[in-house]
């Protein structure tokens, strides 16, 4: 009845399989874990297969990297059963109940609604002072709880622990045009919402634990500008706090003066999102620099 679905890229996920294959003998309902490897180096996939394999997971490996959208897409493909739940790969489990939480949901509700547990981050730092900005970020913006979230609602919606109806789904597929890192998540959840297809949010949170250098962040980030500006030119209505700045500097007359006073600044901006305490309103503006110069 549930198929746990694991897009798998250079990462060790060991730890969430065995916990996911201890949980899934709890539940009442026929459950399976599917795994797809997203064309991972062959030291992640040597550890993830072993781990599949001595648990009973399904796994397959794709011969190379396909990308976010879709490797979901084919999940949803792949899968046995019509109730999904989507996990990334470097999520770890929070609560003993997870499946259940989110089998109750989805019997409730029919199989009408996509259904977001959230995020959550350990408080404490990590270790690593190139891994700070990341953890920096998700702790103050992607930590949210389902009243908040609510509030936003598909601006809130990621990828990384949701569940769905599979039909909905294979009718509405992640949006394979995207080649950038960045947006298939929000843009599917604003394309589901348009549809009539309602976004609950609850408290069903997986810890995030994969956290990357400040420099791949920044540069990751500069591709989901990219990402932005290919679906916005399509469908201006899919608005976000970085197209409306953008369209209040064009209304004003001040993009060009904005880019060329940002860009002498850009090396300072950088340099200090890299540091301890970065400001998140300095990013803010990075990401408005990034997108105007396209």
């Amino acid at each position: 009845m549930v198929s746990v679905c694991i897009p798998l890229h250079n990462r060790n996920a060991t730890v969430l399989i065995s916990k996911l294959a201890v949980i899934s003998k709890r539940v009442s309902v026929p459950c399976e874990i599917l795994c797809i490897d997203d064309g991972s180096d062959e030291h992640y996939r040597e550890l993830n297969r072993a781990c599949a394999e001595k648990y009973g997971v399904r796994y397959e490996e794709l011969p190379h990297n396909i990308g976010r959208s879709r490797i979901r897409n084919l999940l949803a493909r792949r899968a046995t059963y019509d109730f999904l739940v989507f996990l990334d790969d470097d999520s770890q489990i929070v609560y003993a109940d997870y499946l259940h939480r989110y089998i109750e949901c989805l019997l409730s509700s029919k199989g009408e609604e996509v259904i977001y547990g959230g995020t959550m981050y350990y408080a404490n730092p990590p270790t690593l002072q190139r891994h700070y900005l990341h953890w920096y970020y998700g702790y103050h913006r992607d930590a949210r709880g389902p009243e908040e979230r609510a509030k936003l609602g598909w601006r809130a919606f990621h990828t990384n622990n949701f569940a769905v109806y599979r039909p909905i789904l294979l009718k509405h597929p992640f949006d394979e045009r995207l080649v950038h890192y960045g947006y298939e998540d929000t843009f599917w959840a604003w394309r589901i919402q348009r549809e009539g297809i309602p976004i609950v949010h609850i408290h069903n949170p997986v810890y995030h634990l994969g956290f990357e250098s400040a420099e791949t962040f920044l540069h990751k980030t500069e591709e989901a500008m990219k990402s932005l500006k290919f679906l916005h030119d399509r469908y201006p209505s899919f608005d976000t706090p970085v197209t409306k700045w953008n369209r209040r500097l064009r209304r004003w007359g001040l993009n060009a003066l904005f880019i060329y006073v940002v860009r002498f600044a850009e090396g300072w901006i950088t340099r200090q999102l890299t540091r301890s305490r970065p400001k998140l309103w300095l990013l803010d503006l990075y990401k408005l620099y990034l997108y105007s110069r396209l």
